[in-house]
């Protein structure tokens, strides 16, 4: 059995949706989402990126006490920081805040960052990067393929979508075509309808595809 879905979405770049918008619509800001995407990315080192994304998921953040007791919870660090590890993070806080990306506020004697319309874009631009598919415990035997053909005046692009697919975590099964055996279609579809790449992608779902075996074995199934 396969399944074919053609993308054609006809809006050109300037009447796209916001790209806070597109990550609603495919249900990619949640608490969780953020968490696995940036909080939990063992690849993302920068501690002002971290920071960002946890005063997006606080809203505010009390920078003395919750802060560091949030990224603990939120499975940053394994253990209670020292006090060098706390002004360390105040210190991130406050370039945040130099660079206009989180508001300082005091309330009830506490300082408070608040991520500002400016960090929230910022916070935006980086998490479309970020996005990786999630792997179930069990798999349910369909192969996510996806096949593009992009023109050549679209070279940077293509480019991007190559380079997202694989931080995504698809393997690429020819030089235009990526698949997954995990279910990844409102991640490609936010991506997609980022970059405006809709009409020049085919997604497909199917039980059997030549070549099973070295994709088998790439995701140890």
């Amino acid at each position: 059995m396969m399944k074919i879905i053609i993308f054609n979405n006809s809006m050109d770049k300037n009447d796209c949706m916001e790209l806070e918008e597109i990550l609603l619509k495919r249900g990619l800001l949640s608490k969780e989402s953020v968490l696995k995407n940036v909080i939990e990315n063992k690849n993302i080192q920068q501690m002002g990126k971290i920071l960002l994304a946890a005063a997006f998921i606080a809203g505010g953040v009390a920078i003395a006490i919750t802060a560091p007791n949030l990224l603990i919870a939120m499975g940053k660090f394994k253990q209670k920081l020292s006090n060098d590890k706390k002004k360390s993070l105040t210190k991130a806080f406050y370039n945040l805040q130099d660079r206009q990306l989180v508001r300082r506020e005091t309330r009830g004697g506490k300082i408070f960052f608040t991520i500002t319309p400016k960090g929230r874009s910022a916070f935006f631009k980086e998490y479309i990067k970020k996005i990786k598919i999630n792997k179930p415990k069990k798999w349910d035997r369909i192969w996510r393929v996806v096949i593009f053909d992009i023109p050549t005046e679209k070279n940077n692009e293509r480019d991007i979508l190559r380079d997202r697919l694989k931080y995504m975590g698809f393997f690429q099964f020819q030089k235009s075509a990526f698949i997954t055996p995990f279910p990844c279609q409102m991640e490609l579809e936010a991506v997609l309808e980022y970059y405006n790449l809709f009409k020049y992608v085919t997604y497909l779902e199917a039980e059997k595809i030549s070549g099973e075996e070295k994709c088998r074995h790439y995701f140890n199934i």
